[in-house]
């Protein structure tokens, strides 16, 4: 019994064919599934294209695999996506303004068509009733009547404001904050822990001055706040931020008179004035102040005997002099002159004047004078006895 192989012949087209049904299943294999991914994405405007992701654009790109077929086939988008349509799932194009930004009142239920029926016509009926003469002053005299919404917590600052803690223009102006943000960025405690200090005290300050007590968490902000004047340089609203936190820190000390009161209180003022300035994010990334070899400089000082005077710029010199309280030239000082927590006001750096030797090196250190040119800290040489006696003489009005 002789068997016959079976054979297959296959003809040389075949595998032509085969490779371009592969390659043309390649390039039209990108469904809208694909493409678009609308499966995979959940329903409602927060994926469209108006509220900004990203995902239908990319719908718009074709990737073909195969450079031959590249070549062979055109260059079209599959699933192209037109600025008509955009517009259209957007809103109305007349309203569109941006992603997300509508123009004119679009409101839901009764009080909101009632508002949308009446606001367009309302508008020009107030503009026709002020166009007429002396209409204008008149509703401005009626309204001049009336105590408004702000009533009470604030007042115009005048023309020419006194500086201090007392100021009485600083209070009222904190009515005249625009929460424009600028203050939170040049604040040292937002640098270090994100809290809006200098907003948040504005607006306490304007709560107080309406006849509100200020409350615990206001004293704790006072206890952060470094009395750096850099909210009052850069406020737009032109603030007295010094001032007004000068006049909330004597409220609020006297809420608490009690000895015991003031006494935690001042610890817990120590405690926050110590962790930041021990911080090296507020020291070298806020501060940028230098690292340096300042302790070789150790000449010998004079006890007894103030050779050199330290004159450090407060609150009266203005924001832009003003100590920045930041403790700087106390680890710097070959001596120890400068000494903190040891005021009236544990921000403050106090010097034990007999043990300057007049190094200069707390005049170099200081991040305030780097901005201001050497206007809030100074060693000049202290004048001599015969200079006092001889003042002491002219003002006695006999002869020198």
């Amino acid at each position: 019994m002789t068997m016959e192989r079976s054979t297959i012949q296959v003809r040389p087209a075949a595998p032509l064919v085969m490779i371009a049904a592969l390659a043309l299943a390649g390039c039209t294999a990108l469904t809208r599934d694909v493409l678009v991914k609308e499966s995979g994405q959940p329903a409602g405007p927060a994926v469209s294209h108006c509220s900004g992701s990203e995902w239908m654009d990319n719908s718009m790109i074709a990737v073909v695999p195969v450079p031959i077929a590249a070549f062979a086939m055109p260059t079209q988008e599959l699933n192209e996506i037109k600025a008509e349509d955009v517009l259209r799932r957007c809103g109305p194009p007349e309203r569109l303004v941006n992603r997300g930004v509508l123009t004119e009142l679009r409101l839901h239920g009764v009080l909101g068509g009632l508002v949308s029926a009446t606001f367009a016509p309302g508008v020009r009926l107030v503009r026709g009733a002020m166009g007429v003469p002396g209409a204008a002053a008149g509703a401005r005299a009626l309204l001049g009547l009336l105590a408004g919404p702000a009533h009470g917590r604030g007042a115009p600052l005048p023309a020419v404001a006194q500086r201090g803690a007392h100021d009485p223009g600083a209070e009222d102006r904190a009515l005249h904050c625009v929460n424009c943000g600028e203050c939170n960025s040049v604040c040292p405690i937002f640098a270090e822990s994100k809290i809006r200090l200098p907003q948040m005290l504005t607006h306490f300050g304007e709560a107080m001055r309406g006849g509100a007590a200020l409350p615990e968490s206001a004293a704790v902000l006072l206890d952060l706040c470094m009395r750096c004047g850099n909210c009052e340089e850069v406020c737009q609203a032109g603030i007295p931020h010094l001032p007004l936190y000068g006049a909330m820190q004597n409220a609020s000390d006297a809420a608490r008179p009690a000895p015991a009161a003031r006494a935690r209180q001042r610890a817990r003022h120590v405690a926050i004035l110590a962790a930041l300035r021990a911080s090296s994010r507020y020291l070298r990334d806020f501060l940028h102040v230098r690292p340096g070899g300042y302790l070789k400089r150790s000449p010998a000082s004079l006890p007894g005997l103030a050779r050199y005077l330290v004159l450090r710029a407060e609150a009266e010199a203005g924001p832009a002099a003003t100590c920045i309280h930041c403790g700087a030239c106390v680890a710097v000082c070959p001596t120890l002159a400068n000494h903190e927590f040891e005021g009236e006001d544990p921000r403050s750096i106090v010097t034990a004047q007999e043990r300057c030797i007049g190094c200069g090196t707390c005049v170099e250190v200081c991040p305030a004078n780097h901005l201001n040119g050497g206007q809030t800290l100074r060693v000049v040489e202290a004048p001599a006895r015969e200079w006092f006696l001889a003042i002491e003489e002219l003002e006695k009005g006999a002869p020198v």
